[in-house]
């Protein structure tokens, strides 16, 4: 998926305007004649770049832009300006047939391009929820939380965006998992054991995951993670920034029961 800057098409169209009969004529001053194909150059030249990933869908286009850029290049070569060469009836001419022929090939062909705004989506900003959706996060809770919450949370953000919702709901979950399994290994202080049921009851009923000992500094963490995809699954993401107390908290010999 590319980002498609309009500018660029915007800014081609006007720059082409300048290809009429009345900017460009026979026996045309050579200074005014370059200023004239400056911009057209320099904005056919963007819109190749722009296009060279859906080349397949503008290929009558870009093959048009292409002779029109050679054009243009021609009759406002450098060597016009110092020789003071004007232009021809027939450069005129073929710099405004070529111009048509872009114009009714790009017309014909862009009605072909997959292009579409993104909606917005509540109250985001969907420019940061697809290239920084953890920027909420404080830094010290961003270090505790496992890197693959992380990943699965910038996927999840771009399916929400692209309305894409059983990826989002996917990802999320997995995204969920990362935490469950992280939890059970910082306080065992080992691995997660694989289990040969891949089902979420898994983590339920593992007597070793529903009474380890929790610190306090544990059980902080542990609200702080709870808060974090519980706000997820119930659609209020990003959580609100907000104290976790902990004066109701068990000590370190107290069990905290996963129910």
């Amino acid at each position: 998926m590319k980002e498609t800057d309009l500018n660029i098409i915007y800014q081609l169209g006007s720059a082409i305007g300048y290809l009429t009969g009345g900017n460009l004529r026979t026996a045309q001053d050579p200074a005014e004649l370059a200023l004239n194909l400056a911009f057209p150059r320099m904005w056919l030249h963007s819109f190749m770049t722009q296009t060279d990933d859906v080349g397949r869908y503008l290929k009558d286009s870009r093959s048009a832009a292409q002779e029109l850029l050679r054009k243009v290049e021609e009759v406002g070569a450098p060597s016009r300006f110092l020789t003071g060469v004007p232009i021809s009836l027939e450069e005129c001419t073929g710099l405004f047939s070529a111009k048509e022929h872009f114009e009714q090939s790009f017309e014909r062909e862009s009605k072909s391009l997959m292009v579409f705004t993104v909606t917005p989506k509540g109250t985001y900003d969907t420019s940061v929820m697809l290239e920084n959706p953890q920027q909420d996060f404080p830094p010290r809770l961003l270090a505790e939380l496992p890197a693959r919450f992380i990943g699965d949370l910038k996927q999840a953000a771009k399916c929400l965006v692209f309305d894409i919702p059983v990826g989002c709901a996917f990802h999320v979950c997995r995204a969920t998992e990362s935490l469950m399994i992280a939890y059970y290994e910082k306080l065992a202080k080992q691995k997660w054991p694989l289990p040969t049921k891949r089902d979420w009851n898994t983590y339920n009923i593992s007597k070793d995951f529903m009474l380890l000992p929790l610190s306090l500094p544990d059980c902080t963490r542990y609200a702080k993670w709870t808060e974090i995809h519980l706000s997820i699954l119930n659609g209020r993401y990003p959580p609100k920034r907000r104290k976790f107390s902990t004066s109701s908290v068990p000590g370190s010999t107290t069990t905290w029961p996963m129910r």
